[in-house]
């Protein structure tokens, strides 16, 4: 009866555990999770969690992460406050390439699925290159030449995701620019580390989860302990 008890017990307490320490997990893994990575080539690396839903064009997610961009027939000249700005032309919106040689800085674009461990170069348009769940679009200001360029820094959807979840839970620092933009929601202008998916009252922090499984851990030791007493001295 006393096994039993004890038996009963511990699943019950591990039934509840369990899937608050899965949660954490798996709340970065949302079916309308995206992100994109902005490099500006100068150590300034804005990386941003996205709900898109079903898919958005590569321009709304731009604008939903919060960037101004100016582009000539579909060539990005400027993001923000780096690149050619005032284009009129090719040649004005490819300014730092006076040659178009290999000596070129400009803004190079890059895409990743959710199953690739790469950033894969893109030469299709941004504006016809569908941001779509589980992937990224990255974008770097560099040297580069026609289809080939240094890509933005190695992250995954989930890298990005949890930063942006992590970096409120750091008080007293100040994280790398990441941002969290809901679907049909107003981002903070670029470049102000934001958390929205931080907030904790849709869930539990990894702080909180920590204790109340000890908690719920030791609580299963002490029931078993004073069951076991009890049977070895006839309780």
């Amino acid at each position: 009866m006393n096994a039993r008890l004890v038996a009963a017990t511990c699943a019950t307490l591990f039934a509840l555990v369990l899937p608050a320490l899965t949660a954490t997990a798996d709340e970065h893994e949302e079916e309308g999770n995206a992100a994109i990575v902005v490099d500006h080539g100068d150590g300034n690396v804005g990386q941003h969690c996205l709900d898109v839903g079903d898919g958005i064009s590569g321009d709304e997610a731009l604008d939903r992460a919060g960037y101004s961009v100016e582009d000539f027939s579909g060539l990005v000249c400027a993001i923000g406050g780096t690149g050619c700005h005032d284009a009129d032309g090719m040649t004005s919106c490819l300014c730092e390439c006076p040659t178009g040689g290999e000596d070129c800085t400009y803004w190079a674009f890059f895409t990743r699925d959710a199953d690739s461990s790469a950033w894969q170069y893109s030469a299709r348009g941004y504006t016809m290159q569908e941001l779509e769940p589980r992937t990224l679009h990255g974008w770097r200001w560099g040297e580069g030449q026609s289809g080939h360029a240094e890509p933005p820094p190695d992250v995954t959807v989930n890298d990005v995701c949890a930063a942006s979840s992590d970096a409120s839970a750091e008080s007293g620092e100040t994280p790398a620019p990441v941002t969290t933009v809901p679907a049909g929601e107003t981002p903070t202008p670029t470049g102000a580390p934001v958390n929205d998916a931080g907030d904790s009252s849709d869930g539990m922090s990894t702080a909180s989860l920590a204790a109340f499984g000890a908690t719920a851990t030791a609580l299963v030791f002490a029931i078993g302990g004073g069951l076991l007493w009890r049977k070895r001295h006839g309780g």
